[in-house]
């Protein structure tokens, strides 16, 4: 971890990306939908696409504000390991297809986090 301008840059930048990661996988599965059956309640789905998509802005928020760099990254990792471990479980728990979504909060906690912190 580098300096707090260093970590209000990724926060910035993790706040753009995760808004087009959310809108991506809502995309692939509505068209996935249109393809085969799925799984995946399309209720609980929604409704925690939507919850993410409100965090974002929430984020987004936050940046104006300007809290602490540090304690902004924690909580914004926080929250989208909950969002994450929801979605995960929603759509299928250890069959779930949005597992890969731990390696991204992992990739992004190496980089914003100390190498203890990570």
């Amino acid at each position: 971890m580098g300096s707090a301008g260093q970590v209000r840059d990724w926060l910035s930048w993790l706040v753009k990306v995760r808004i087009l990661v959310i809108l991506f996988l809502l995309g692939i599965e509505l068209v996935v939908r249109q393809f085969a059956p799925s799984p995946v309640p399309i209720k609980y789905f929604l409704t925690l696409i939507l919850l993410w998509i409100a965090l974002a802005l929430f984020y987004a928020i936050l940046r104006v504000v300007e809290l602490d760099p540090y304690v902004e990254g924690h909580l914004q990792l926080a929250v989208d390991l909950l969002v994450v471990t929801a979605l995960v479980y929603v759509t299928g728990s250890l069959e779930s297809y949005f597992v890969f979504l731990y390696l991204l909060v992992i990739i992004v906690a190496s980089i914003l986090l100390s190498r203890v912190g990570a």
